[in-house]
């Protein structure tokens, strides 16, 4: 299997993986922190220390924060979907990074099996369509 192969497979079943239904649930608990300390760091431009209502929250990492910050900034749109879009987006650059390093070494149609099997897993299908810290964290 060629390289131009396996990537056109591997995104023929991620993206739709990844970006469908991102707005068919509701935003849950840790998914409104992440939302309203991304909303008040657009509104404070205050970067560095994320804020929960006027409060310093630094128990997470920034991360999560910045990601959710780009649709607001982009669409000011603040629906579910547009909360979970660049951690789609980190999900599945976290599958092209298992089927390059994998595909490197055992070639590529082992890295897209690799790939799809990190991608479709029971953990990663849960994680999939929330805007919380774990799923930088883990593409990182």
């Amino acid at each position: 299997m060629r390289w131009g192969i396996a990537l056109l497979l591997y995104a023929s079943v991620a993206i739709p993986i990844c970006f469908f239904w991102l707005g068919s649930t509701d935003v849950h608990a840790m998914e409104g922190i992440v939302a309203d300390g991304a909303r008040e760091m657009v509104r404070t431009e205050e970067w560095a220390v994320p804020r929960l209502h006027g409060e310093i929250y630094a128990y997470k990492p920034p991360l999560a924060y910045w990601l959710a910050s780009i649709p607001l900034q982009i669409w000011d749109d603040e629906t579910a979907w547009t909360l979970r879009t660049p951690f789609a987006a980190c999900i599945l650059l976290l599958g092209l990074s298992v089927l390059w390093l994998t595909g490197r070494v055992l070639g590529p149609r082992r890295g897209l099996t690799c790939a799809l099997a990190a991608l479709t897993g029971a953990l990663m299908v849960e994680k999939l369509h929330l805007a919380e810290f774990d799923v930088p964290l883990a593409a990182g």
